[in-house]
């Protein structure tokens, strides 16, 4: 908080670390995370088997976990079609 308030201020955002412990972050563009390096948010990307490849997911979490290593974490998958079968 500012000193001499006792609320929250528009300024008090900025220096207050965050972390958004949901998202899915499907792009190579970093534009985003780099809008959250600026405000202070760590960003946790969950990887999910659905309408997106597993594969391209991984690559992209491992990309930007490599650019971003202080603010950029991710939750793996794998993918689940055979999951149950035998085979």
């Amino acid at each position: 908080m500012n000193q001499g308030t006792e609320y929250y201020s528009p300024e008090d955002f900025i220096k207050s670390p965050k972390f958004d412990a949901h998202i899915h972050y499907q792009s190579f563009d970093d534009s985003f995370l780099r809008k959250a390096i600026k405000a202070n948010i760590r960003l946790l990307t969950i990887n999910t088997d659905f309408e997106f490849p597993v594969d391209t997911q991984f690559e992209i979490s491992k990309i930007l976990k490599k650019q971003h290593p202080q603010t950029f974490d991710f939750i793996g998958t794998f993918e689940v079609t055979a999951f149950a079968s035998k085979t």
